[in-house]
């Protein structure tokens, strides 16, 4: 038996291009088509201003190599930013195979509703969301198999006694400029 056959050939590859995308640092640019002087500085402090925000936030060390690994390996990397009260912008890499959108609200366009499907422990979702009434709710969480549509995401976990559960996370545009909902 050739010994070339026990290679892993895709992890290889993929390792190929990781370390010539890796070579230069990703770094954002802010560009203003036909803008005023104004505008073009304006861009150029906002480019300082989001190089400080991924330094402090660690992104080329932390961030940025499983973003390319989700990229290189699904064909797709994807990255949220998101607010919080405590520690304001802040980015998270979401592994492709945990976002899914309603194919038939897809279908012609946008979609309104985007979902998170992901594995949390319940202490930290007590700690999130506090109160007597969630706590009941978070206690009575099963942890049961995901919904068919997304037991994909979930293929590796093994059924544990620890705390973990699935939970589906929803994002949902507004129907319209002035709408409410």
């Amino acid at each position: 038996i050739d010994s070339r056959i026990g290679t892993n050939v895709i992890r290889a590859i993929i390792r190929t291009l990781n370390s010539k995308v890796a070579r230069r640092r990703s770094r954002p640019y802010v560009v203003t088509d036909g803008g005023s002087f104004m505008q073009r500085q304006t861009a150029e402090n906002l480019e300082k201003y989001l190089l400080g925000k991924l330094r402090t936030l660690r992104a080329d060390e932390d961030l940025f190599p499983l973003w390319r690994l989700h990229a290189l390996t699904f064909g797709t990397g994807c990255m949220r930013v998101f607010s919080t009260k405590e520690d304001g912008v802040q980015l998270e890499v979401i592994p492709p195979t945990e976002i899914f959108v309603d194919d038939s609200e897809a279908r012609y366009g946008t979609p309104r509703r985007i979902y998170f499907v992901r594995t949390a422990s319940k202490s930290k979702l007590r700690h999130d969301y506090p109160g007597k009434k969630n706590a009941e709710i978070i206690d009575a969480i099963a942890a049961h198999a995901p919904d068919t549509r997304f037991r994909i995401s979930a293929a590796w976990d093994s059924p544990s006694n620890s705390d973990l559960c699935t939970v589906i996370e929803a994002i949902q545009l507004p129907s319209g400029k002035d709408s409410k909902d």
